[in-house]
C-alpha cells in the first residue's frame, strides 16, 4: 500500500514540475557559457585587442564575474596599457542602469614592448539593477602611433569584444525567487524519483531470490 501511494506521489510530483518550470520563464541555460570575441575594433593597423571573454552572460547581482582579454602591439615602439575595463548598457536606454567596471594597471606591468601582448583579467562585483545589458570588454592604451597631435601619445579605447549580451537577476526579485523555487522543486522531485526507482529495484532483486 505505502509502495503505491510513494509510486503515484512521484508521478503527480513529476508532473507537477513538467508544468511548473516552463511558466518561470527564467532560464540558465547559459550559466558559465564563455563568450569568444568574434569582433575586434582597431584605433590604429599596429594596436590591436582581441579574445574578449567573460565568464558568464547570466549573473546574479551581487556576485563576482571574470573578464578577460588581449592586447597586442605589432609595432616597433613601447605602448603603455593604462586600464582594462567592461561596460554595461542597458538594452533598453534607461542610463541609470549603466556601470563601468575597470581595473588599473600598474606602473610596473603597464609597458608592452614591440611584439608583446598583454593579457587583462579583471574580477569585479556586479551591481547591476535587475535587466539585460549589451557588454563591451576593451583596453585604454596610450597609441604612440598616432601622429595626428602635438601633445603627446593619446588614449584610445581598444575593444577586446562587444555586443555581449548579459542578463542580470535578483535573488530577492519575483523572477529571481521563482528560479529560486524552481530548482529547489527540481532537486526534490529528483530525490523522489530515485527513491521511487531505489524501491523499484530492491523488491525486483529481492523477489529473484526466491
Amino acid at each position: 500500500m505505502k509502495k503505491g501511494i510513494m509510486k503515484k506521489t512521484g508521478l503527480l510530483a513529476i508532473l507537477f514540475l513538467l508544468v511548473v518550470i516552463p511558466l518561470t520563464n527564467v532560464s540558465n541555460a547559459e550559466i558559465s557559457t564563455p563568450i569568444p570575441a568574434d569582433n575586434q575594433i582597431e584605433k590604429s593597423n599596429i594596436i590591436q585587442a582581441f579574445n574578449g571573454n567573460i565568464s558568464t552572460t547570466y549573473i546574479v547581482r551581487g556576485s563576482t564575474i571574470s573578464f578577460y582579454g588581449t592586447v597586442l602591439n605589432y609595432g616597433n615602439l613601447n605602448a603603455s596599457v593604462l586600464s582594462f575595463n567592461a561596460e554595461f548598457i542597458h538594452l533598453e536606454g534607461n542610463n541609470r542602469f549603466n556601470r563601468h567596471y575597470s581595473v588599473t594597471i600598474d606602473d610596473d606591468h603597464r609597458n608592452l614592448g614591440p611584439g608583446e601582448s598583454f593579457t587583462g583579467t579583471l574580477r569585479d562585483e556586479i551591481t547591476n539593477p535587475e535587466s539585460t545589458y549589451n557588454v563591451s570588454i576593451y583596453f585604454v592604451v596610450e597609441d604612440v602611433y598616432d601622429e595626428t597631435t602635438e601633445f603627446g601619445a593619446p588614449a584610445w579605447n581598444f575593444t577586446a569584444a562587444e555586443n555581449i549580451i548579459v542578463t542580470v537577476i535578483d535573488i530577492s526579485s519575483p523572477s529571481g525567487i521563482i528560479l529560486g523555487v524552481g530548482i529547489t522543486f527540481g532537486v526534490s522531485v529528483l530525490i523522489i524519483v530515485v527513491i521511487i526507482l531505489y524501491g523499484w529495484l530492491k523488491e525486483k532483486f529481492a523477489k529473484r531470490k526466491y
